[in-house]
């Protein structure tokens, strides 16, 4: 017998990043669904981030607007506000698919209630301008699979489970780039994930200033700070993975 639709709780952690923002606004309120909470954590913008905020400000269920610590923090903020059976975040320049909350909604339903993750391993690349440049497969087996042999996790339009998150005590603040796989690490030792094969759920944005696209070496140092501390074995194929990108970033930096 399946479940009631659930509640789902989304976060957008925004800070400066207006000449997106108003289309993951957009992404999320057109979705259809009618038990959405949708949470916006905003860091004290100064590019007009806060004037959008504002214009849709009767459409967003909690609006905070103040000095926070970082991305973390704000993501933070917003799970602590958090009513519904799901919690997910989306930062404020990626976007969801149409209809990816009655698709997360139907996988709940369906699932076996011992998942604490419910996401697509499809991810949408997209750029500056939403054209689609490409498509990311990152699908995550088990915990060991994600620990030991790609490290890798699709952030956009992953839900999770409140009970859990409030458990792990949400994202880690200490951390700049991978708080997303280390939330997920934390999680799957409390229960399993249920993974949609044949769809993107979310789109992910590639542009100059993207965490992604400038974190560079301090960005994999992380990562490995991060699996090292959850237990990776030394010699698995993402201990030499983050060895070999290390040593092709060092080895680019020399040369520049």
């Amino acid at each position: 017998m399946s479940r009631p639709n659930p509640k789902i709780s989304i976060v957008i952690p925004s800070f400066n990043q207006a000449q997106f923002l108003e289309r993951t606004l957009k992404s999320l309120l057109n979705q259809g669904y009618d038990d959405m909470e949708l949470i916006v954590c905003d860091g004290l913008s100064t590019d007009g981030s806060i004037d959008i905020l504002e214009a849709y400000k009767d459409r967003i269920h909690q609006l905070i607007i103040e000095k926070d610590k970082g991305q973390s923090d704000a993501i933070n903020k917003g799970f602590r506000l958090a009513t519904g059976d799901l919690v997910g975040w989306l930062n404020s320049d990626d976007t969801l698919s149409p209809n990816c909350l009655k698709i997360i909604a139907d996988c709940f339903k369906n699932a076996e209630g011992n998942e604490v993750i419910y996401y697509s391993h499809v991810l949408d690349k997209i750029d500056e301008s939403d054209r689609k440049i490409g498509v990311i497969v990152n699908e995550v087996k088990s915990l060991d699979d994600l620990l030991n042999s790609n490290y890798s996790v699709s952030q956009p339009g992953s839900f999770y489970s409140r009970k859990y998150i409030n458990e792990v005590e949400g994202v880690d603040v200490n951390l700049n780039y991978c708080m997303d796989l280390d939330l997920w690490l934390k999680l799957l030792k409390h229960g399993g994930i249920y993974q949609i094969t044949h769809f993107p759920l979310a789109q992910f944005r590639i542009w100059g200033n993207s965490k992604t696209t400038t974190g560079g070496i301090h960005f994999l140092k992380e990562i490995e700070r991060v699996l090292t501390l959850h237990g990776m074995r030394k010699f698995s194929m993402n201990w030499f993975r983050l060895k070999i990108r290390m040593t092709k970033l060092y080895i680019k930096n020399v040369i520049a």
